[in-house]
């Protein structure tokens, strides 16, 4: 049997692992949130969870802002609704299509006069990129033309072909971008 005996604090030192200040408060908390002083990440998942977090450095995390709540509302209006409204619509969600965009008035042309199909979303989607190829056409400048080109043709390799589905709310959208594009080219000069 070995005998035990009593070693200096020097022999000890050497003998052991000391660990310094910054890794005794990560194992031992206590921390009072300021960047010389961080909580435990277990200090932190504590105050999170009871709900007393008001933000602070964290040990390995850096600081760590106060927990934020935010409550939204969005109204959601029925097709209906958005059909027999009074005035601009704003834009908002319509359900079963997604968000709809605020009504945009263009008076360099008479829109009524656009081609109609009795269809309202393919209407709708015909008259949204004759006015972007409109205004492309009109302002003579060849980004704007890049853009209304760019648009027509991801429309069209989006609507698919007759082979597999078809989107025709896209090929509408395509060709309104072309006939709107040649018809503000037309009303500026330029051909």
């Amino acid at each position: 049997m070995k005998k035990v005996g009593r070693f200096s604090l020097f022999e000890l030192q050497n003998n052991s692992s000391v660990i310094n200040e910054e890794s005794q408060k990560e194992y031992v908390g206590g921390g009072s949130g300021t960047s010389t002083d961080p909580y435990t990440p277990q200090e932190f998942d504590y105050m999170i969870n009871d709900g007393q977090w008001h933000g602070g450095w964290v040990y390995g995390m850096g600081w760590v802002t106060p927990e934020v709540n935010v409550y939204g509302h969005y109204h959601r209006y029925s097709y209906e609704e958005y059909l027999n409204r009074e005035g601009v619509w704003n834009g908002g969600y319509v359900e079963g299509y997604g968000y709809i965009g605020r009504d945009v008035t263009i008076t360099t042309y008479d829109p009524n006069s656009l081609p109609k199909t009795g269809v309202y979303n393919y209407d709708m989607m015909y008259h949204s990129g004759f006015d972007l190829g409109y205004n492309a056409g009109k302002s003579g400048e060849s980004w704007d033309d890049v853009l209304a080109w760019l648009s027509a043709a991801l429309a069209d390799a989006s609507a698919g072909d007759s082979f597999g589905d078809v989107n025709y709310d896209m090929t509408y959208f395509a060709q309104g971008v072309r006939e709107g594009y040649w018809k503000g080219k037309s009303s500026a000069n330029y051909y």
